[in-house]
């Protein structure tokens, strides 16, 4: 029964957030970035809350492209800090980010946004917890292709 309870707990709240991914508010992608150019690795900062987003993809060569959504899970207002990496770990960006309570923001992830780096992952710090989802896809001559990953969820 418990279980049975669990997973109709887990169904709501994926239908919910997903449905919240359409409904997020879009955020200038460039607002509280700074670009590091892969100066230094990423350590933990000491913010009580991180996320890890395992993968985005940039390359309009190619015709790939990477959404973020975060959804400030918290009543309250709420502060992060992103760190976006390269694949074996280097900064080359950071975005600092101000939610009020149960603020969604959506990103269109950009090369700009990303320091020049096309592929890698990043990690969201945070002071109170977020729920994540990352739509990628590739725009081809047959149609578009997309990928939901998430939810993913602060730690």
């Amino acid at each position: 029964m418990k279980k049975k309870l669990f997973m109709s707990f887990i169904a709501v709240l994926l239908v919910f957030s997903f449905v919240s991914f359409a409904a997020a508010q879009e955020n200038d992608p460039m607002e509280g970035v700074q670009v590091y150019q892969g100066d230094f690795q990423w350590v933990p900062s000491g913010l009580p809350w991180a996320m890890f987003i395992p993968h985005y993809d940039i390359q309009p060569a190619g015709g790939w492209w990477t959404g973020l959504v975060l959804h400030n899970m918290a009543s309250g207002a709420n502060q992060s800090t992103m760190y976006i990496c390269d694949n074996d770990g280097w900064v080359y960006a950071t975005k600092e980010t101000a939610y009020t309570g149960f603020q969604k923001l959506g990103w269109m992830m950009t090369l700009q946004m990303t320091g020049g780096m096309g592929t890698g992952w990043m990690v969201i710090e945070s002071q109170l917890p977020l729920l994540g989802f990352v739509n990628f896809g590739q725009n081809t001559s047959t149609g578009t292709s997309v990928t939901t990953l998430g939810p993913f969820y602060s730690n």
